[in-house]
């Protein structure tokens, strides 16, 4: 009997989450859900640039291009991906032993809020054979 009413007086005294346990929640979800929304698109825009560097490296001249022209190939698949502020300074091109290298190492900088930035590396690497003719 006794056990009965000490765990029906644990009922009376639960009331839930005070304001300020819910305050700092709804502010713990508006913080992520900030930065969520500032860094999907950067990691949406670095997943089409690799998929474009990769295409470009698929051509089957690719060798016999200069450094020039796949630097404008790559340019022009981010213009048609919709990605207009891609450095070309952050493209390195490579050949060694029959190896054609394609290096994007670059940084996007963006604003959280106030005085607090995100700054996200990336850095791909593409290789493929030049082929020997």
């Amino acid at each position: 009997m006794q056990y009965i009413e000490s765990y029906q007086s644990g009922f009376r005294r639960q009331r839930g989450a005070s304001m300020a346990g819910t305050l700092v929640l709804l502010l713990l979800g508006a913080a992520v859900l900030t930065v969520t929304i500032k860094l999907i698109p950067i990691y949406i825009d670095s997943w089409t640039i690799r998929e474009a560097a990769a295409k470009v490296m698929q051509d089957e001249d690719i060798g016999r291009q200069g450094d020039r022209e796949i630097v404008s190939r790559l340019q022009s698949q981010l213009n048609i991906n919709g990605i207009r502020d891609f450095d070309s300074k952050n493209i390195v091109i490579k050949r060694d032993r029959g190896v054609l290298t394609l290096t994007l190492d670059y940084e996007v900088r963006t604003h959280i809020v106030k005085n607090i930035d995100a700054i996200l590396s990336f850095n791909n690497q593409f290789e493929t054979s030049l082929g020997r003719d």
